[in-house]
């Protein structure tokens, strides 16, 4: 009767044993949006909908899909998919100007490489993944020319996915300033900016290529030549770039 006893017991406690190190295995790791992270019991599980899941002391709790953001379990694994949700968000802009400038003296062309840096950001508005709108500022330095783009920023991606191609269009406004004239005489003054790009977008990060343009006026005023009006000689310009950037959303 006491083997029988002890048996029983042996088995009672091995089961109990069992039952435990089988708890611990199911134990599924849930990350919610919030940054949560659990490792609890998963007892009930509907696809898209909720998940009931084990709490210390055999209560219960019901956890919604669009609150989860990963579950891995033994047997199946679940992340939702890749969504850019509609808001506000900014972008920090770093651009890499390639140009040429060609000007004549006396009948000749002389070309000089033009290359140019651009830090700016961009506040946006995003309807859906295909159309954001927002505003810029984008501070440049190319070459002599001090440049500060005021744009309308277009922009989207042509798919909801974490890798997609993308494209935008600036346009707007910029002043200018030639930073290698010191004379009072001689002035510099912007234009109209327009610059479309296309690119790749890998989660929050885009790299793009796009063509620049940028108008320009230089103004003498003591200029003493003999097509010169009231001795002012106005010249208009049009700086062309090729630009390599990248963007941060944030």
């Amino acid at each position: 009767m006491k083997k029988l006893g002890a048996t029983i017991l042996i088995l009672w406690v091995a089961a109990l044993g069992l039952q435990a190190q089988q708890e611990v295995t199911f134990k599924s790791k849930i990350k919610l949006k919030d940054g949560t992270e659990l490792q609890v019991v998963i007892v009930e599980n509907v696809p898209g909908k909720y998940i009931r899941i084990r709490l210390p002391g055999e209560e219960t709790a019901t956890v919604n899909y669009d609150k989860i953001a990963s579950i891995k379990h033994k047997d199946f694994s679940y992340a939702p998919p890749y969504g850019m949700p509609r808001g506000f968000y900014f972008e920090g802009i770093t651009n890499l100007l390639f140009g040429r400038s060609v000007y004549d003296s006396y009948g000749y062309a002389y070309y000089n490489n033009r290359f140019g840096v651009g830090l700016g950001v961009t506040a946006n508005y995003r309807f859906y993944p295909g159309l954001s709108l927002g505003i810029g500022v984008e501070p440049t330095m190319a070459s002599s020319f001090l440049l500060l783009p005021l744009y309308a920023h277009i922009a989207g991606s042509f798919k909801e996915a974490r890798l997609s191609a993308i494209y935008f269009v600036d346009a707007g406004w910029s002043l200018a300033r030639n930073t290698s004239v010191n004379y009072e005489d001689i002035t510099t003054a912007g234009g109209w900016f327009l610059r479309p790009g296309l690119g790749m977008r890998i989660d929050k990060f885009s790299f793009y290529l796009a063509y620049q343009v940028q108008e320009m006026t230089t103004t003498a005023e003591n200029a003493n030549f003999w097509w010169a009006t009231d001795n002012k000689l106005v010249e208009e310009r049009v700086m062309r770039n090729v630009v390599l950037g990248v963007r941060l959303a944030f």
